[in-house]
């Protein structure tokens, strides 16, 4: 065998050893806090029933990696990029909801969506946002258009109003690379605001699609503020109409309040509530931040149960 012949066998196994030393694994399990049946992932799961486990994972540990998860087949649904950690319970959005997940490799991996942005200038900055590539610092960036492709802004600290970005209602998708932020629908953080865990939001819903006109750093709920500062108004019809349900505390079953199915509009003062369709926090729940919500869409006479959530 010749040198060179040599060479290129120890250049293969150099590439196949590297290979495996950074093969990501996901350990998913079926309960809470790693309870429960357990499955190991090392290679890319478009469908998490071939393996006998469709929508029956509850907790999770990324043992090397980083991965996305999605709740429907082929990454489609609600997805998020898990970093490497535990998570001894999911979001409600993807507990016993996943149904497909890959190691993917940062945020510009190639999934066949192209490039996310072909008409990118410069960068420029003005007051926490970046017009551009988004950088390492960056937590939020939105995008013109569904599925992270069109123009983009990528935004690390609190912004009034993305007027001055020149992208005030113009956001149709975004990721969440850490933390909590609140999106809302008008400057100064009013109007409809929602609050988004990390995450791929590849179209957003339509209260917030193309509507986004301020962003912040979601705020943890404090113990000691008043009710009122913390607190939540249930109403029995859009507009804030009907009967009024004040609460501030965690409601497992709004069957014992007399008012299950009925909530049509929500008032939230502060901290971060989730609100699900069944009771014990069941079904679709979906996490809310402060602001007014004058009509709840497709969940309106349907809420069993909320509580709140940091």
């Amino acid at each position: 065998m010749t040198k060179a012949t040599l060479r290129a066998v120890f250049l293969c196994l150099g590439t196949l050893l590297a290979s495996v030393v950074h093969a990501g694994e996901i350990d998913i399990y079926e309960h809470p806090d790693f309870g429960g049946r357990a499955i190991a992932l090392r290679d890319t799961t478009p469908s998490l029933g071939r393996v006998g486990f469709n929508d029956k994972s509850s907790s999770i540990v990324v043992r090397s990696g980083k991965w996305e998860v999605c709740s429907d087949d082929n990454f489609n649904g609600f997805c998020a990029i898990l970093d490497r950690g535990e998570y001894r319970r999911l979001d409600g959005r993807l507990n016993d909801r996943i149904s497909s997940a890959r190691e993917v490799d940062g945020r510009d991996r190639d999934d066949g969506r192209g490039d996310r942005d072909a008409d990118r200038g410069g960068p420029r900055h003005n007051g926490g946002w970046e017009r551009g590539e988004p950088n390492s610092a960056a937590r939020v960036v939105l995008f013109s258009e569904d599925g992270m492709r069109g123009r983009s802004v990528a935004i690390t600290s609190n912004v009034v109003t993305l007027a001055d970005a020149g992208f005030n209602d113009a956001a149709a998708s975004l990721v969440v690379e850490g933390g909590y932020w609140e999106v809302c629908s008008d400057r100064d953080f009013r109007g409809q605001c929602r609050v988004l865990a990390p995450g791929e939001y590849r179209h957003l819903e339509p209260a917030m699609y193309r509507s986004i006109t301020s962003v912040r750093m979601a705020q943890r709920f404090d113990r000691g503020s008043e009710e009122r500062q913390s607190g939540v108004e249930l109403f029995t019809a859009p507009n804030f109409g009907g009967n009024r349900y004040p609460v501030n505390q965690d409601l497992s079953n709004f069957q014992q309040g007399g008012f299950n199915d009925r909530i049509a509009s929500v008032v939230i003062y502060g901290g971060q509530w989730e609100m699900c369709v069944d009771a014990n926090f069941r079904g679709q729940c979906v996490v809310f931040g402060p602001g007014r919500y004058a009509n709840l869409g497709g969940l309106s006479g349907q809420l069993s149960s909320i509580r709140r959530v940091n």
